[in-house]
């Protein structure tokens, strides 16, 4: 069952020396094909990843094992993940899972670029 009834889909954006996935929809099961073939569409650019989840509602134990995988991945790559744009409901989720241990988390995308360049 879905959260919200906007239909997921991933749209890539690539800059200097990030990429940024900008997910659609809800984060479940059944986005982990398309999840995992935009992170092999964009791996070999830049140093980091950026997963932007400010059109994103809701998240469930799956949508939890793909970010997971995606983290797997991109250490495997040599890219540094983040995400942005997380709602009270999916903060919490990755807050009780520990992510936020080892994903750098940024309220949105400004605050994200302007660490960039400190």
């Amino acid at each position: 069952m879905s959260y919200s009834d906007q239909p997921f889909k991933i749209q890539s954006e690539k800059r200097d020396d990030f990429t940024i996935l900008h997910v659609f929809g809800d984060l479940t099961g059944e986005s982990d094909k398309a999840l995992g073939a935009s992170f092999d569409e964009v791996a070999g650019h830049g140093k980091r990843l950026v997963i932007d989840f400010s059109n994103s509602d809701y998240v469930n134990s799956a949508g939890i094992a793909s970010i997971i995988s995606l983290l797997k991945r991109s250490k495997e790559a040599g890219l540094e993940m983040a995400m942005t744009g997380l709602n009270k409901h999916f903060s919490k989720v990755i807050e009780t899972v520990g992510l936020n241990d080892f994903i750098d988390i940024y309220p949105n995308l400004k605050e994200f670029s302007s660490r960039l360049l400190k």
